[in-house]
């Protein structure tokens, strides 16, 4: 079965409070089947899925981005994720073109996770912060710890089931995978602090600005030292 995409990618500039800023261009939509576009990959108790490919124009280096996905014209597939701590070096950059994975998250996901941590949904209105905790070579971190500056119902970290990740409620530290989640949190500006243990010594990897829109998670992935971080 092919992988239905219809999602609607929007990259951002963002603002000093953490708030998305404007849009850059219109946005793009991948492919609805993704027919001819991109490689099959097989999953663990999946069927053969497509990587779909997109074409994003104008999307400036040097410059602190977010990408929002959610929902294609007519789809129902999607929650809504804004994904910060994008930020594209000139360096990188290779005749003219950078490829960027994009994150997106199952409608029904949304519900299930914070069902399995909290036994209970999202407020209507509040959202969650989630993300990896990578160290500076951008490989993900055992053991380290993340939350944010804002009330929320908890801070839960996940198993290390890559292909099905769960929240672990007896979990103190990331798994393997490095993932965090900080579920149930109100509108509004946040800060999300994260530290891990590298090369034996536990350090801080700074703090990042984001904002938690509502019905919608915020995703901020540690990935070292950015220019834009906060001290």
């Amino acid at each position: 079965m092919l992988f239905r995409s219809d999602l609607l990618i929007t990259f951002h500039r963002v603002e000093s409070d953490g708030r998305l800023g404007a849009a850059i261009g219109e946005g793009v939509v991948t492919p609805a089947t993704c027919v001819n576009v991109g490689e099959p990959s097989e999953a663990d108790n999946c069927d053969t899925r497509w990587e779909c490919e997109y074409t994003y124009e104008g999307v400036p280096t040097e410059t602190e981005l977010a990408i929002r996905t959610e929902n294609g014209p007519g789809t129902q597939l999607w929650a809504p994720l804004v994904q910060y701590n994008i930020f594209i070096s000139n360096d990188e950059v290779v005749g003219g073109e950078y490829e960027q994975n994009v994150r997106a998250l199952a409608e029904p996901d949304y519900s299930v996770i914070p069902q399995t941590a909290t036994g209970a949904p999202i407020t209507p209105g509040n959202g969650a912060v989630a993300g990896e905790v990578h160290d500076c070579g951008d490989v993900r971190l055992v053991n380290a710890v993340a939350d944010i500056d804002k009330p929320h119902v908890i801070t839960t970290y996940f198993t290390s089931d890559e292909d099905n990740p769960l929240p672990d409620q007896g979990a103190r530290a990331t798994s393997i995978l490095g993932l965090y989640a900080a579920l149930d949190v109100p509108e509004g500006p946040v800060t999300v602090a994260a530290g891990g243990f590298v090369d034996g010594k536990f350090v801080t990897l700074g703090r990042h600005r984001a904002w938690v829109y509502p019905d919608t998670v915020t995703s901020v992935t540690f990935k070292g030292l950015r220019p834009y971080q906060v001290e």
